[in-house]
């Protein structure tokens, strides 16, 4: 703000165009675009109760949390409860027993390989697919699937946190990044009828949509690699492409993250890898759903460099002293000092919503501020090195 202030006071008083000054208003321009769609957002409603498919996958899963998940998945009887394992395991095998005899036990080939499987084998029409470190609150499932009476929505996603938010920095970090997805983005995503990214932890998908591309969904290459990571974002692109994605907010689900920081960082570095990579092999697939959509991945992408651009800016105004870099053209001042878009809207959207303390939201917005930034952009020069692209689960 310090910068935004002074910059406008020497274009006021001498005319001169500051670096900063332009990324942060296009940084409130696009906040005030997101903030618009976000107030548009009324819950999808609908009849929809028949009994579901519910596919939960597993792999190397803490055993008290699997048995929770199930226990909590097995909310309405009716509903057709498929479990596949990803290799053997026979500790948690026996836990799947006690609620279901449609077991599926897989070579370990990878999370998308067992996840198709348990879709492919699903009989009814809806499916909900599942993290096996996840679980539930009373009544999610039967608010996630009412939108299905509308034809024309072919995924919801539920409502997700992190449980024990308040256990360490870390999980308050992971539950902020989950309040500020789910109560600001996705809920203008949604009032615009397409999420970019329903995250996998607990999603409803119409089965017939899914089923002529799940070949692809399994052997998916980027570069010439097998891809394992981004498994979420590749089904909600296909769903994007005819029908309409939507949040659920009365379907509430909670879920685990990463016990240290080290962990913690390396999921994030795969998902911002997994979503970029994304963006660029399957651009096409988000224009033809939402334009809108499309655009904010773009950004996404841009957008880190850019605020790199404008570190260095505040580098060479504090060693010369100058408090105005005009160098360059003015063009070059909009096309580079814009970078800063992500901070200023992700700062605001995580106070406003973060149910965390003053100390917490500052420490988050240094994160935000400083490490996200450099790892998203890191990850973007990673995914062209063919590097962490190997078929493991990588969902944790």
């Amino acid at each position: 703000m310090f910068w935004a202030v002074v910059e406008a006071i020497e274009y006021v008083l001498y005319g001169k165009v500051g670096f900063f000054i332009v990324f942060f208003i296009f940084c409130t321009l696009f906040f005030a675009v997101k903030y618009y769609y976000y107030k548009q957002y009324r819950q999808p409603e609908g009849t929809y109760s028949e009994p579901v498919s519910i596919v939960v996958a597993v792999y190397k899963e803490k055993p008290w949390l699997f048995e929770m998940c199930l226990q909590t998945v097995k909310q309405r009887k009716s509903d057709e409860l498929i479990v596949v394992f990803d290799g053997v395991n026979s500790e948690l095998e026996q836990i799947a027993r006690k609620y279901t005899d449609r077991l599926y036990i897989l070579p370990h080939a990878g999370k998308r390989s067992a996840l198709s499987h348990g879709i492919a084998s699903a009989s009814k029409e809806i499916v909900i697919t599942i993290d096996s470190d996840t679980f539930f609150k009373e009544d999610c499932i039967s608010n996630l699937i009412k939108p299905f009476s509308d034809k024309r929505i072919g995924a919801v996603s539920a409502n997700q946190r992190i449980f024990d938010p308040e256990k360490s920095l870390i999980r308050t970090f992971a539950n902020l990044f989950e309040i500020a997805a789910h109560e600001f983005n996705q809920l203008g995503e949604s009032a615009r009828g397409h999420i970019g990214c329903l995250f996998g932890r607990c999603v409803a998908f119409r089965k017939d949509i899914l089923l002529p591309y799940l070949d692809y969904y399994k052997n998916e290459t980027f570069l010439g690699i097998k891809c394992a990571g981004s498994d979420d974002r590749l089904l909600t692109d296909i769903v994007i492409k005819e029908h309409k994605t939507v949040l659920r907010r009365d379907a509430l689900c909670y879920t685990d993250c990463p016990d240290t920081w080290k962990s913690y960082i390396a999921q994030q570095r795969r998902w911002q890898n997994g979503s970029q990579r994304s963006t660029i092999s399957r651009f096409s697939w988000l224009l033809k759903g939402s334009k809108v959509t499309a655009i904010s991945f773009l950004l996404h992408i841009i957008l880190p460099f850019w605020a790199i651009a404008v570190w260095l800016n505040w580098i060479y105004v504090a060693w010369t002293g100058e408090y105005s870099w005009i160098m360059l053209p003015l063009e070059t001042h909009i096309i580079i000092g814009t970078l800063g878009a992500f901070i200023t809207w992700s700062q605001r959207s995580y106070y406003i919503f973060g149910k965390a303390t003053l100390c917490q939201v500052l420490a988050w917005l240094f994160w935000m501020g400083v490490v996200q930034v450099v790892i998203s952009s890191y990850s973007f020069i990673e995914i062209f090195t063919k590097r962490r692209l190997a078929a493991q689960w990588r969902t944790k």
